[in-house]
């Protein structure tokens, strides 16, 4: 089976490249308005991701190559690869998806729970939810998503669920992190106890 033992690594080496990318298109199209601040964020999530293209990760699948696919947000990079189902998906030659990344950066607690729901759907040892929830705090997100991921039927052993929040203005670089890991208690397909843990030596400030 597919796995990623070395996550939390992976998670720390991602978390602040993607607000220095974010920073960094606002400042070379700041005079473009289709670069909106949903769109840097989005497109800097991807090329984070975008960096790890054919690169071993961590020697966990060895000497695969790794294969990156993307939805387009407009820069030449994604113009280049294949869409896909999710924003992100890191995926490894003859063996399967390895790592699955959606982002929402809307203020619609229904619109992240759309995309959590996609990525309970999409089978990769690793998926990541990066998300802003701004001043009105992360309870209510963490709450609705945790509540449809205990109902769904068809959780994989052994899956690592990383929940990343650029909160409090993401200029700042804040952010906070929370993991969840599968295991082997859903044999059955469910994961009754589902529950978000906040990792602190990953939560920080990239400012």
């Amino acid at each position: 089976m597919l796995t990623f033992k070395e996550h939390e690594e992976f998670i720390a080496k991602i978390l602040p490249k993607i607000p220095l990318g974010a920073k960094g298109l606002r400042q070379s199209h700041s005079r473009d308005r289709r670069y909106t601040e949903a769109k840097c964020w989005t497109i800097a999530v991807k090329d984070a991701f975008h960096a790890v293209k054919r690169k071993p990760v961590y020697g966990t699948i060895g000497a695969k190559t790794i294969d990156y696919y993307a939805t387009r947000a407009g820069n030449g990079k994604e113009k280049r690869g294949r869409e896909w189902l999710l924003d992100v998906v890191l995926y490894v030659e003859d063996k399967g998806a390895l790592v699955a990344v959606e982002s929402e950066w809307g203020s619609s607690v229904d619109g992240i729970k759309f995309d959590f729901m996609r990525l309970l759907s999409f089978k990769a040892p690793l998926k990541i939810l990066i998300i802003d929830t701004g001043r009105r705090g992360i309870d209510a997100v963490k709450n609705r998503i945790e509540g449809y991921a205990r109902g769904f039927e068809q959780h994989q052993p052994g899956e690592v669920y990383y929940l990343i929040d650029y909160h409090e203005g993401r200029d700042k670089g804040q952010h906070d992190v929370y993991r969840y890991e599968t295991g082997r208690a859903c044999a059955s397909g469910r994961a009754a106890k589902f529950t978000f843990k906040k990792i602190p030596g990953l939560c920080g400030d990239d400012a």
